[in-house]
């Protein structure tokens, strides 16, 4: 889980550091996942559909939470989260630290049948 989250928990974080980190751990996520997916048509890498799916998972609850944390942009103006969304937001990237262990033992297992 990433470490942010603990700030999250704790309530002591900076609105507009932790919506702009969301947002970019929502664009990997999705990246990961579309890349995965693709990958996964080429001879040999077809586990990898298992994995691509579990990043779309996790990029679901990301995108959830940046509706919970909405980025605003680099000037910071409009960054208006609620702090009250915090506890959901730190259950959701819980569920996706679960999520992104499953989907790295699934791409090992690819890579190993690779070896």
């Amino acid at each position: 889980m990433p470490g942010w989250t603990r700030e999250y928990a704790a309530n002591s974080f900076d609105t507009f550091g932790l919506a702009y980190n969301i947002a970019v751990y929502s664009d990997s996520k999705e990246c990961t996942a579309k890349y995965l997916g693709f990958l996964s048509t080429y001879p040999g890498m077809k586990g990898l559909e298992k994995a691509a799916s579990l990043y779309g998972q996790i990029a679901e609850r990301y995108r959830t939470m940046c509706e919970l944390f909405p980025f605003s942009g680099a000037n910071g103006s409009g960054c208006n989260a609620d702090r009250n969304n915090a506890p959901a937001v730190v259950k959701l990237a819980r569920e996706c630290s679960e999520l992104e262990e499953r989907a790295i033992a699934e791409i090992e297992a690819v890579l190993k049948q690779q070896a």
